[in-house]
């Protein structure tokens, strides 16, 4: 096996373990720590419009802003973040991982689910690889949408029981 192999392996393993590792067991941990130890200080995001449901709108984030709006899933119960089906791009201290990923989203007996594929934009740092860039493209959903809506209330209003356990 040749040298390049190896680097183009370990990355691919590094690159994983930041999304599954860290990425979404911060999530659902709410291990904000852990969560903005992917990002470098500032993220792009492409998140789907709600009120265009085929178009998504593009954002520059201050991490910390970014971290503060998906703190808002502290309002569910539960959520799980699943990704699966790399694929890797990478060239040199650049790479882009795309996956499939379904979220789970649980408040009191109801339920949101959504299905698609993520892409995350890496750059290699010092610290190692770090986020630079999210897109989200959903395929699919289950479940009731507006509990989006409601986890932000609760956890806008401090009423958010997950957000006693939070690491920041």
């Amino acid at each position: 096996m040749t040298d390049a192999i190896l680097k183009a392996l370990f990355d691919q393993q590094q690159l994983h373990d930041i999304l599954v590792g860290r990425w979404c067991i911060g999530i659902d941990t709410v291990n904000w720590k852990l969560y903005r130890s992917t990002f470098l200080d500032e993220v792009e995001a492409v998140m789907p419009n709600p009120a265009a449901p085929d178009a998504s709108s593009s954002k520059t984030w201050k991490t910390e802003d970014w971290v503060e709006l998906v703190r808002q899933v502290e309002g569910f119960d539960a959520t799980q973040h699943y990704v699966s089906n790399f694929i890797y791009d990478i060239d040199g201290d650049a790479a882009v991982v795309k996956t499939y990923l379904i979220a789970e989203h649980h408040l009191g007996g109801d339920y949101f689910t959504l299905g698609g594929q993520s892409a995350h934009s890496f750059r290699r740092t010092s610290d190692g690889w770090k986020v630079v860039k999210v897109a989200l493209v959903p395929w699919w959903t289950k479940g009731n949408q507006l509990l989006m809506a409601k986890a932000a209330e609760r956890y806008a209003s401090k009423q958010a029981p997950r957000s006693a356990m939070a690491t920041a």
